[in-house]
């Protein structure tokens, strides 16, 4: 009679290359699911502000567009997690619209947990008065900072 070592050399490299290729495509779906602005694994919610702050998300030149609808929504949604103890804001933008920045500002301001605005390349304008209605903000000594601009009528 002839052994079979084979036969479980074969399976064992199937069940590997099994593993393999559903690690790969965990990692390559992970890229696909989910929106980019929040994080609400652990006990801080994420959101990241990058790009123009505009009331829709649609912009017609930048593919990164901060959205207010968006970010109140996320807002909110984190506040009324019993689980989250702070909302950290990951912010990357030039500013944008006066009435979307408002619109965020007035739901940081709002809610019942610790904030924190985090800017990292940039936070100018409209992402400034954002970052200014959080408890807390912190910068890179080389990011730039602040200006906030002013309109007249």
């Amino acid at each position: 009679m002839k052994e079979q070592p084979n036969v479980w050399w074969r399976i064992a490299k199937v069940v590997l290359g099994l593993i393999i290729l559903s690690f790969f495509l965990s990692i390559i779906l992970s890229f696909f699911i989910g929106d980019g602005f929040e994080s609400f694994d652990g006990n801080v919610a994420l959101i990241e502000i990058k790009g123009p702050i505009l009331a829709e998300s649609e912009g017609l030149f930048f593919d990164d567009v901060a959205s207010s609808e968006d970010i109140t929504k996320l807002i909110r949604k984190a506040d009324k997690n019993e689980k989250i103890k702070a909302i950290a804001f990951k912010i990357n933008s030039p500013g944008g619209s006066a009435v979307a920045s408002e619109e965020i500002a007035n739901e940081i301001k709002k809610t019942n947990k610790t904030t924190v605005a985090w800017i990292t390349e940039g936070g100018t304008s409209g992402a400034y008065w954002i970052a200014s209605a959080t408890d807390h903000v912190i910068a890179n000594r080389m990011s730039i900072t602040g200006s906030i601009g002013v309109i007249a009528s």
